[in-house]
């Protein structure tokens, strides 16, 4: 009863697949979003690992061909065969593909919203989340670009000083990382 009265916030954290981030002084910015640094409230790892589950029309072929196989026409254990190989290839190319590996950085910010920025190479989301938390815990003005396509983190650009100014993060239309050097 007393629960009534709360806000019922079921919002799903956002997938985000991005190739680059870039961190200019305290400032972190991906695709089409900007955001303070210290805006950002958590970061935390996600296995996002799924496994499919066989398909039920293969249980189907299975038992369609082994009844055909005892059928005593010639045509019908030819075309028993044949859907029992075809089964047992489908089995084969989904037990390759079965496990999806998908890890990410869950980002929760102070009004509540969360990113999910997601890549295959679990080494690779620690180290984004061990970079950002260096800088979140660091009053220098830090620069990095940290490329998802290729795992890098280039270091290369120098942030001397703050010009003071407020900055608001928040949606903005079009691809704002390509357009900040």
């Amino acid at each position: 009863m007393v629960n009534d009265f709360f806000p019922k916030d079921g919002k799903e954290p956002v997938r985000v697949k991005t190739s680059l981030i870039k961190v200019r002084g305290k400032t972190l910015i991906y695709a089409d979003s900007v955001y303070q640094i210290h805006n950002i409230t958590s970061l935390s790892f996600v296995d996002l690992t799924t496994e499919k589950k066989i398909p039920r029309y293969y249980l189907i072929l299975l038992f369609i061909g082994i009844v055909l196989l005892l059928v005593p026409d010639t045509t019908a254990r030819i075309l028993g065969l044949l859907i029992l190989g075809v089964d047992i290839w489908l089995f084969v190319q989904h037990q390759r593909n079965k496990i999806s590996e998908r890890y990410g950085m869950l980002m929760a910010v102070n009004s509540g919203e969360q990113r999910i920025l997601v890549s295959s190479d679990k080494k690779w989301i620690i180290e984004v989340i061990v970079e950002l938390y260096k800088v979140m815990n660091t009053e220098e003005l830090k620069s990095l670009n940290l490329n998802f396509d290729n795992h890098s983190i280039d270091r290369s650009i120098n942030v001397e000083n703050s010009v003071g100014s407020n900055f608001i993060s928040g949606e903005v239309g079009g691809d704002v990382v390509s357009s900040i050097d």
